[in-house]
This record gives C-alpha cells, structure tokens and sequence, in this order.
C-alpha cells in the first residue's frame, strides 16, 4: 500500500483530480491501517474497501466455473494459505487470465449484485466525472 499511497499524493492534494480520485482497495491485511484511514480521511466516500484481502477472493462463487482447475487451486491457496506467493510471474499470468475469464462471463446482474463494492465505486468513478 505504501508506493500506491504515495502515488495517490499527489492526486488526493494537489492535482487537477484531488476531487475526482476514486480508490478501491483489498481488505486491510494488519499492515495498510494508518494508509488506509488516511486516505480515507482525505477523499471520504470516494474510498472503497473490498471485504476480502484479495480481488480474486472476491470473486462470485458461481463464476469460478469458467476457471481451469489450476486457477481454482490459487484462489484456494490465497485462502488457505497466509505464506502464499501472489507476486510471483506464474501467479500474476494466472489473476490476469482468471480476470478475463470471469469478465468475460459474468452477467450484469450477478456483478451489481454480488460484486456490489466493485459496482458502487465504479458507479461514483462515473458520477465524479460526469458521466452518468
């Protein structure tokens, strides 16, 4: 979170989109608080937080069957296991395949719906700039 609030800085203070920034994030992991509420604080109902630690966790259930097995195994792992490697290149290749899979097969309902977080903050992305 540290170099994504530092980017955010400039953005949140100063620039031409200190009122339009919209941020969403993962679910605080213990190390992002004091980031977290900062933000927060600066920007107000223009912050969102996912209620899962990663975006592949949530996911809604029903679309992890146009998942490989492989990639339902990973999502597994980033529950199961706390010392799983996310960064790696293998794992990176696999969450941009798995977001495109799901993407590309999630309904429009079931996204407002169960992906309600990730709507609402694009909902206010829009309002910010007028789009709606």
């Amino acid at each position: 979170m540290n170099c994504v609030s530092y980017f955010f800085e400039y953005f949140i203070n100063a620039g031409p989109y200190k009122n339009k920034v919209v941020v969403l994030a993962d679910m605080d992991n213990g190390n992002n608080g004091n980031d977290y509420q900062r933000i927060e604080q600066q920007i107000g109902d223009r912050f969102y937080k996912l209620d899962k630690s990663d975006l592949e966790l949530y996911y809604p259930k029903s679309c992890l069957q146009y998942l490989t097995e492989e990639e339902r195994k990973m999502i597994a792992a980033f529950e199961n296991n706390p010392n799983y490697n996310k960064h790696s290149d293998d794992c990176n290749r696999n969450k941009c395949s798995i977001a495109e899979k799901i993407g590309e097969n999630i309904s429009k309902d079931i996204f407002k719906k169960d992906m309600s977080i990730i709507f609402k903050a694009l909902q206010k992305c829009w309002s910010e700039q007028n789009v709606l």
